[in-house]
């Protein structure tokens, strides 16, 4: 129908058939501006009910586009005085004040007059929205209504009568309108579906109950997720209405898969934004890990919002089997407190009885307080035990102060305690002074206590030097004694420089102490060479300090080389 109205030529037409029938229902059409599309709008106005058997005869007219064009020209009654283009016109749903009041005052005559309307999506739409406004415009007119759709052919006329007529009649009596639509045949499951969905508004509990009349698998489903958002609105609308946790009873009885995943999320959803404590209360009753897992970050995160100590609480006491989704827990809750009160979330740390709290937070809060007061910081880091979490915090914490002083964090390093903490934050500052001033950062390595330790930050400082002189980094390589600090750093230098500079990659490749590592690098260095200059490639690859059979398996690879 879509397309109709965008043909220029029918629009015309269209538009033609619509003035004339709003002429003869006593509307008057006035030109206003050009919209956005090149179709001229109309200000419609609305005059009032007056001859509803001429306007219902009029749109049975013989010409389907003309007779669809002024069905929606009944819409004006119901719009009243609005602007609208043909476009628009063309996907308004047929108006339904003068069939309302029709309808209110004569059932049996709006009926005779609905029936000589053609079949078709618009009449559909005109029983349902009449069936829904009568049931709904009083108590007793349900019944009546439902008598009166019985009376009506099978087809899409009586199925959207009967859908209207659920919707109406559920916000008033759900439980007629409940037994009147169980009863219908099985071929009637979206009356049914909708009378569950429109009782669920009011009374989810007796909704529930009819759920298991719905034979089309497909109809049940998207029932069961509507009745489980339903029953949670309900239940903060009106407190004493259910037991918070009977949603989740009943969805064990009647769902499975995708569908209670869906509707599980969906109740918690409720929980998580309305009061996050009763949905924790309930959490209990979730046996699938996963569905567990993500409602566990969803109440947390939303609790912790407003009040992180019971949250906490709530997240400290979940059993081992969810411990993945409590570290999470914790970690979202007092992030996020230490952003509104750092104190508070320090404070609760320190008195945790679980050491995964501070395992879990230290890392992110010492960094933090460290903006505040570094030696506080420190101080509070300092009290835990000796752990990888520990020594992330000392970083964290002596990077701040670095980043103002470097040398008062450096010397608080080097006094730690031998262990984690003392390499990790000397590790740290050096990785971090590397990236400005290599050279220096190089003269410190020697000052680092574990192997471990040096390693790490030789390989920091290589890196971040050859990026920026690797001339002075070859002859810093050039003044170590072999070993594991030297071969790192050259494995960095080759790493950066094989390519632009294959010769002086290959010639520090070769000095390498340790045997495997030294192939390797030679290696690399060599089929660089090879891209710019494959004679000299294979006479760096022959005099290079390799095993037989190392050399031979890069011969072969050379031989392969394009070009060759």
């Amino acid at each position: 129908m879509n397309a109709l109205f965008r043909n220029p030529f029918i629009r015309s037409a269209l538009l033609a058939a619509a003035m004339g029938t709003a002429y003869l229902i006593g509307q008057s059409l006035t030109p206003v501006n050009l919209d956005e599309t090149g179709g001229r709008q109309y200000k419609v106005k609305k005059v009032g009910p007056r001859r509803p058997q001429t306007a219902l005869e009029m749109a049975s007219i013989k010409n389907q586009p003309a007779e669809m064009q002024s069905m929606r020209q009944l819409t004006t009654f119901k719009f009243g005085s609005t602007s609208l283009s043909m476009d628009q016109m063309g996907r308004f749903y047929v108006g339904d004040t003068e069939l309302m009041m029709l309808m209110w005052q004569d059932p049996k005559q709006a009926l005779d007059l609905m029936a000589k309307l053609p079949h078709g999506e618009l009449t559909s739409t005109m029983y349902r929205s009449a069936f829904q406004e009568w049931a709904a415009s009083n108590p007793a007119n349900g019944a009546k209504a439902a008598e009166a759709a019985a009376t009506l052919p099978s087809g899409p006329e009586r199925l959207s009568a009967e859908i209207g007529l659920a919707d109406g009649w559920a916000n008033h009596d759900p439980k007629s309108a409940l037994d009147w639509a169980a009863a219908l045949p099985e071929a009637d499951n979206a009356a049914l579906k909708e009378t569950i969905t429109a009782a669920s508004q009011k009374d989810p509990a007796l909704a529930a109950q009819y759920v298991d009349k719905l034979t089309d698998a497909s109809v049940r489903n998207k029932t069961i997720l509507a009745l489980a958002d339903n029953w949670g609105n309900g239940y903060w609308a009106n407190r004493n209405i259910q037991d918070p946790g009977a949603t989740l009873d009943w969805l064990d009885q009647v769902a499975t898969g995708a569908t209670y995943d869906k509707a599980v999320q969906s109740i918690f959803t409720q929980f998580a934004r309305n009061d996050p404590a009763t949905g924790a209360s309930i959490v209990g009753k979730l046996t699938d890990p996963i569905d567990r897992k993500s409602i566990i970050a969803q109440l947390s995160q939303s609790w912790g919002a407003h009040d992180p100590s019971a949250a906490l609480a709530w997240v400290q006491s979940l059993p081992a089997s969810d411990a993945i989704a409590q570290s999470a827990a914790m970690t979202s809750i007092v992030s996020s407190w230490s952003k509104t009160d750092l104190p508070a979330a320090a404070a609760f740390v320190q008195t945790a009885t679980d050491p995964n709290v501070f395992l879990t937070v230290a890392p992110t809060l010492a960094p933090a307080m460290a903006k505040e007061d570094p030696q506080a910081a420190l101080t509070w880091v300092n009290g835990f035990p000796d752990s990888p979490a520990k020594a992330q915090a000392v970083s964290g914490v002596l990077a701040t102060v670095a980043a103002t002083d470097f040398s008062s964090a450096w010397n608080y390093a080097t006094a730690l305690p031998a262990g984690l903490s003392r390499d990790g934050a000397m590790d740290s500052l050096v990785s971090t002074l590397s990236k400005s001033n290599p050279a220096q950062a190089a003269s410190l390595l020697s000052q680092l206590g574990s192997d471990a330790a040096t390693l790490s930050a030789t390989q920091s400082v290589a890196t971040n030097w050859a990026a920026k002189d690797p001339a002075a980094l070859t002859a810093w390589i050039s003044a170590q004694a072999a070993g594991p600090v030297r071969d790192t750093a050259v494995v960095q230098f080759v790493k950066a420089q094989a390519t632009n500079d294959p010769a002086a990659a290959f010639a520090l490749a070769n000095t390498i102490a340790d045997q495997p590592d030294r192939a390797t690098q030679v290696k690399a260095a060599v089929l660089e060479m090879a891209k710019k200059d494959l004679p000299a490639a294979t006479q760096a690859a022959q005099a290079a300090d390799l095993t037989n059979s190392q050399r031979q398996n890069l011969l072969i690879l050379l031989s392969q080389a394009p070009g060759k």
